[in-house]
């Protein structure tokens, strides 16, 4: 299962933009505790069951994902993941630490327009109000993808949402005809980068204690034109996700090792890379992941999130917050 299908594709934008307009008429405002979001997403792997994740690390684990049918308009819970979610719950509640649990709705296989009917009829039901969130393109303002460019409702948003998931990561990929590091915290020639992203949404309007930082545990990989050429920038053909062009970081490591390659740390976009022939791949690494969460603090941001629990299996990236984030 690659990790691009599965991370939220830009149709969710129109997705979250009907939501949190229909919301802002029936939800009244909840204050969220400002304790730091020390969070990971996590679905269902059979090499990576939910009693493997190790709660020393984190505060909220998402559960990747449900959706709602499109003619009862009701999450739609098979007797598959009617097991896994009761195992996620059952399992992480009774974990020491304890973690909050939150069930995710959509993803990249969700209908924007389903979504619009649904909070079209929203109402008023009484009932306690509940930890409100959404993931959310790396910036306000920009699009990657040809197609119109997304128009959140943020004022409706800061006020109703509890915090924002910000995917500051997929910023380079298959669709690049030359090697980039996918979540570069800095980019000399542009503006396709996290900081850039990140304070996009708070000079929208967003309050900087409701931006979470999305770090991806998983790299970008691409083929080289010449195996001279392996600097970011070098000329490549990018690997789509179903091709394996989307790597797990344990992954990474393993192909560090066996093909001995050579690993590179690029302080000006805050990425690591490795190379060996022609194979490259661009990625995250404890190094620059104690950056990047250093950084947010910097801003004030309530904190960060992993996409996904189970790519790094011994915990090298998702433990550096623990030297960051105070308690």
């Amino acid at each position: 299962m690659s990790m691009h299908c599965l991370l939220h594709s830009v149709t969710f934008t129109t997705l979250l933009m009907a939501i949190a307009t229909a919301i802002t008429t029936v939800r009244a405002t909840v204050t969220a505790s400002s304790s730091p979001i020390k969070g990971s997403y996590w679905f269902d792997q059979e090499t990576f069951p939910v009693s493997a994740i190790n709660t020393t690390y984190l505060r909220h684990i998402f559960y990747a994902f449900l959706l709602p049918s499109n003619t009862t308009y009701t999450l739609e819970i098979t007797a598959s993941n009617a097991t896994s979610l009761l195992k996620f719950t059952t399992t992480l509640r009774s974990k020491y630490p304890p973690v909050k649990t939150l069930v995710s709705i959509g993803g990249a296989a969700s209908d924007a327009a389903l979504f619009a009917r649904i909070a079209g009829n929203a109402e008023l039901t009484g009932r306690p109000p509940l930890l409100l969130t959404a993931a959310v393109y790396f910036a306000s303002d920009f699009i990657l993808a040809a197609g119109p460019a997304p128009s959140y409702p943020v004022i409706a948003m800061n006020k109703t949402l509890d915090f924002i998931n910000v995917m500051s990561y997929d910023l380079h990929g298959a669709w690049n005809n030359d090697t980039g590091a996918p979540a570069a915290l800095f980019d000399p020639k542009g503006n396709v980068n996290v900081v850039y992203g990140l304070r996009s949404w708070v000079r929208a309007g967003i309050c900087p204690k409701k931006v979470v930082m999305g770090l991806p545990l998983y790299g970008k990989k691409w083929t080289l034109l010449d195996p001279n050429v392996t600097e970011i920038g070098a000329a490549a053909i990018g690997i789509k996700p179903e091709s394996g062009g989307d790597v797990p970081y344990f992954q990474i490591e393993v192909f560090n090792k066996e093909s001995d390659a050579t690993v590179v740390y690029d302080p000006d976009t805050v990425s690591a890379y490795s190379y060996a022939g022609t194979s490259w791949v661009g990625y995250d690494d404890p190094m620059t992941v104690t950056v990047k969460i250093g950084f947010a603090q910097a801003l004030g941001l309530r904190g960060y999130f992993f996409w996904v629990a189970g790519f790094d299996r011994d915990w090298k990236i998702i433990e550096q917050g623990i030297y960051c984030v105070a308690n």
